[in-house]
């Protein structure tokens, strides 16, 4: 179901000519003007709606007149608590310009540490998806003196007293246009990632501008993206893996990304988007083997071994396609196109029908042997692929967050590039992307040190993982 007429753009833009996020997405929008660049679910029209390049540079101006008028000063932090939406794109862009530092929170996170982080990294403005987190902070404020603004992209209730909340609607209206802004250094800092806070308090990872576009470069010197590919995104912008490989990579290439309704309705929006490129963790994948298992279950003895076959075989055909293995018998090649048109394509059907080459590697064995097997075709891994020490390097590079299965259609050597599951949770991982490729995730001065300065300062060394 491959569809193999689509043509293949590479329209990279490299380190060199964008060595920061303002400077990455100013060269897009002049060079992609009316591609498409994001896709939404239009809950009012029950449609999917596109915007352009062109649309998204005009609203970050927007964003970034309205942020403008806060006073802030470059180094100084502002916070985001959305869903994956334009609007958490729009204010990542418009801080990033004037040298703000962004602090992505979850917003599935509990009070007490959205608290504990807007006060450990000093947030001045905080964006909010919806009235009732505001209200669970509210008891909380007193511990966060430098808030200035809370920002609400829903509407308030009538009885909303004046102060701190303000609705986004009304915020963003009659922001005077801004002259450009001067791009901030490639390694200033960018981004405060906290972890999850499992294992004691949430700590912040500091991220330059040259950190993230640095791991970008490292997943794209392994995995080949496209202009036409089209990323579905449903892990919240907020994990570290999603936001350099789901976001900040899209821009990189030109590609095109949808913002999924939620993970819940991700079956229906996969088949809905028909994405060519899908970036996840393993327990997504495990969710997916677990109902198929169930489905073999109930369809019986016969569905089972037909499955298994299909799996067996297709897994011999992707070993030999990466020349790790001996390529099946003709016999097992003439059973092929059978098992295919009874198995596989009804798997890949589920995932949109452009997912091709399966969900990277997850945890489990049996997992991927299922995710890579009935996508394996004889165009598979034309090109031998890198020999395991740069694989894994470059792998390494690309993660920083635990696993990287990056999943896209037409990618010639994409096996193994995502198979970062080694063990570890996502969290624990923000800062381990420290492979030769890239040696980017560095140790800096707590964030808390480097309120008041206008420019934070340069992170002091190497991060060992």
């Amino acid at each position: 179901m491959n569809d193999t007429a689509t043509p293949q753009t590479l329209d990279t833009i490299r380190f060199a000519e964008a060595a920061t996020l303002p400077a990455l997405f100013r060269t897009r929008c002049a060079r992609s003007p009316d591609g498409e660049a994001y896709r939404e679910y239009d809950a009012s029209r029950h449609a999917w709606r596109g915007v352009t390049w062109s649309q998204v540079h005009a609203e970050v101006e927007r964003w970034r007149s309205a942020l403008a008028r806060e006073g802030l000063a470059p180094g100084e932090r502002v916070a985001v608590m959305l869903r994956n939406s334009v609007p958490w794109v729009a204010f990542d862009m418009a801080a990033q310009a004037l040298g703000l530092v962004v602090v992505p929170l979850y917003a599935t996170d509990n009070a007490e540490n959205i608290a504990y982080i807007l006060a450990d990294c000093g947030a001045r403005v905080l964006l909010l998806g919806d009235v009732e987190h505001w209200n669970a902070l509210v008891p909380l404020l007193d511990k966060l003196p430098d808030l200035q603004r809370a920002l609400c992209d829903a509407a308030l209730p009538e009885d909303a007293a004046p102060g701190r909340l303000r609705s986004l609607r009304t915020w963003l209206q009659d922001a005077p246009p801004l002259p450009a802004s001067p791009d901030p250094d490639p390694d200033a800092l960018a981004t405060i990632v906290y972890t999850s806070g499992t294992t004691g308090r949430p700590k912040g990872v500091m991220l330059s501008h040259r950190n993230i576009l640095s791991n970008v470069d490292a997943v794209l010197q392994t995995v080949e993206v496209y202009e036409e590919d089209l990323f579905l995104s449903f892990l919240p912008l907020s994990h570290a893996l999603e936001r350099t490989v789901g976001y900040y990579l899209p821009m990189v290439t030109g590609s095109t990304v949808a913002f999924a309704r939620s993970v819940v309705d991700l079956p229906e929006d996969l088949v809905a988007v028909r994405p060519t490129a899908l970036v996840s963790v393993p327990r997504i994948y495990e969710r997916l083997y677990a109902k198929i298992q169930q489905s073999l279950e109930a369809g019986g003895a016969p569905a089972r071994q037909l499955f298994e076959w299909a799996e067996s075989l297709g897994w011999r055909r992707f070993e030999a396609a990466q020349h790790r293995g001996e390529p099946p018998g003709a016999l097992a090649e003439l059973m092929w196109p059978v098992l295919h048109k009874l198995v596989a394509e009804k798997l890949l059907a589920r995932l949109g029908g452009r997912l091709p080459r399966g969900p990277g590697r997850p945890q489990s064995r049996s997992v991927a042997r299922a995710g890579r097997a009935p996508a394996t075709g004889p165009r598979s891994g034309r090109r031998h692929p890198p020999p395991r020490s740069a694989r894994r390097g470059a792998a390494a590079a690309a993660g920083a967050a635990g696993a990287l299965p990056l999943v896209r259609a037409r990618a010639r050597r994409l096996a193994h590039a995502g198979g970062l599951d080694g063990g570890r949770a996502p969290d624990h991982a923000h800062a381990q992307a420290a492979a030769p490729a890239a040696r980017t995730a560095l140790r800096g001065p707590h964030p808390r040190d480097l309120r008041g300065h206008g420019t934070a300062r340069r992170p002091l060394g190497p991060c060992v993982a």
